[in-house]
């Protein structure tokens, strides 16, 4: 199988596929906004450290490396952990998005009208037959149009 071709159980089909689309791209350009806001802040803090570490340094006699040290990893440790987060937001977002535009597949709607009453179990099963049977008639053997289950499961 070739990396552009991905199998259809892994890609739910959504109902609005631009909508959601759209969406993703704006949670992932604020997310990208947003790291690189955090790295140019850190830049420009570990370029303020530097310079007053310097001076420091010029100024006085004691030895400032390890304070200096310890800011620059303290920074980065942050900001790391700041832009990890911000990556595990933007992709749980937009995985959610995803799952809340999702068509249902049949059996979850065979599912969700037999928990609501509108299916006995006579129907639930038939309705499972016909959704696992790739849409043919279980009672026939005959493909039959898409409203079947609907239709025949309401007399």
């Amino acid at each position: 199988m070739t990396p552009s071709v991905v199998p259809r159980a892994m890609t739910p089909q959504v109902a609005h596929p631009r909508a959601v689309a759209v969406v993703q791209t704006l949670l992932f350009v604020a997310g990208a906004l947003v790291a690189g806001v955090v790295v140019a802040a850190t830049v420009g803090f570990l370029v303020l450290v530097g310079v007053l570490g310097s001076v420091a340094a010029l100024l006085t006699s004691e030895p400032v490396l390890w304070p200096v040290l310890g800011l620059v990893g303290l920074t980065l440790l942050v900001t790391t952990a700041v832009v990890g987060l911000l990556t595990v937001s933007v992709r749980r977002a937009r995985r959610w998005v995803r799952e809340w535009d999702a068509v249902p597949t049949p059996v979850e709607t065979a599912k969700r009208r037999y928990v609501h009453g509108h299916l006995d179990e006579r129907g639930l099963e038939r309705a499972l037959e016909y959704a696992l049977d790739g849409g043919r008639d279980p009672t026939r053997g005959a493909t039959v149009d898409s409203g079947w289950p609907e239709r025949e499961l309401e007399r």
